[in-house]
């Protein structure tokens, strides 16, 4: 479903693991400001495909978490 989903914004990395949680993964989306994230958040959940596939991989998900990072200032995402 990333091309749906990528019609909004790009992503940045897509992680599994490997060891620890089984069946997790982690993946970053890059936004100027949360103001920018809210808006293509409410855009997507509009969208007709994306919504197809939350009904089908919500119920799946046990837990999730939102990290809001901002880059260091070495990182070449400034």
């Amino acid at each position: 479903m990333l091309p749906a989903r990528e019609k909004y914004s790009k992503i940045v990395a897509l992680f599994q693991t490997e060891t620890g949680q089984p069946n997790e993964v982690c993946h970053i989306w890059a936004y100027p400001d949360l103001n920018a994230r809210a808006e293509v958040r409410a855009s997507a959940l509009k969208d007709p495909a994306w919504q197809e596939f939350l009904g089908k991989g919500v119920p799946l998900l046990e837990e999730m978490n939102s990290t809001i990072m901002l880059p260091a200032p070495h990182s070449p995402l400034r």
